[in-house]
């Protein structure tokens, strides 16, 4: 279990979230970024910038917001705040920056990251949606027809969705290639996407839950669940979805399959 948060700190749990172990901080991660940017001029002036923003003189001052795994376990990315992102090949003990192999010139936030070994994918700011070319280990912008936030993108069976800011999302079955926009009649932020059986839910902020008519390429709501704001979500085995709020976990009943 991996946990990522305020100034660059990342958490692992070898058993189940009962201990954990501080594997990133905002410290070890200014470090890292610092000596990849020796020789350059331009990112050592990035990194002093983003520095003046810090409260703490040695702590890098951006969150790390998303930690994905390849199946082997070792080989892994962090994505972040001013465009934060880094890889590791020995399943977290040490990391290096990638900033420089990305197509982020602008450091727009970074907040997701999905795929599997052959395809991984970071979405972030402005309708950033970039893909790894594993041959030239570089992470490529790819063109979508949105210019606001996508807060989340998940890879479902063949589908790539990537959703954000007031309540648009859009859908590719070609790996991005094109998309599709999907009306979802809802102007809250979509913070999670969950597969569900067969269907596909999208979870808003305001806790509306909707399924998914890829067909008509809309979403209609499937139920609400008011409250505390919600800022990520995820189905369990028991067919209960899990709403990650401002004031802690709550869950939703679901039927055995969405309509």
């Amino acid at each position: 279990v991996w946990a990522g948060g305020h100034d660059a700190v990342a958490l692992r749990s070898s058993d189940g979230g009962s201990t954990w172990e501080r594997m990133l901080d905002g410290r070890t991660v200014l470090k890292l970024l610092r000596e990849s940017a020796k020789g350059s001029e331009q990112l050592e002036a990035e990194i002093e910038r983003t520095m003046g923003q810090s409260a703490t003189a040695d702590v890098w001052p951006a969150p790390l917001l998303d930690i994905r795994f390849a199946a082997d376990g070792l080989t892994g990315f962090a994505v972040g705040g001013f465009g934060l992102i880094l890889k590791t090949t020995d399943g977290g003990k040490t990391w290096r920056s990638w900033q420089s192999q990305a197509e982020n010139e602008q450091r727009y936030h970074l907040y997701a990251l999905t795929g599997n070994d052959g395809a991984v994918f970071v979405a972030g700011e402005q309708g950033l949606v970039m893909r790894l070319n594993a041959e030239g280990q570089r992470f490529e912008r790819i063109v979508t027809p949105y210019n606001g936030s996508f807060f989340g993108i998940d890879q479902l069976g063949s589908r790539l969705v990537a959703y954000g800011l007031r309540g648009n999302a859009f859908v590719s079955d070609n790996a991005g290639q094109a998309w599709q926009k999907i009306e979802t009649g809802v102007d809250a932020n979509l913070v999670g996407a969950v597969a569900h059986g067969d269907a596909v839910l999208l979870v808003s902020q305001k806790g509306d839950v909707l399924a998914v008519d890829f067909s008509a390429s809309r979403a209609s709501i499937y139920d609400q669940a008011p409250g505390a704001e919600v800022y990520g979500a995820a189905m369990t085995t028991s067919h209960r979805l899990a709403l990650a709020r401002l004031n802690g976990v709550g869950v939703v009943a679901v039927s055995a399959q969405a309509k």
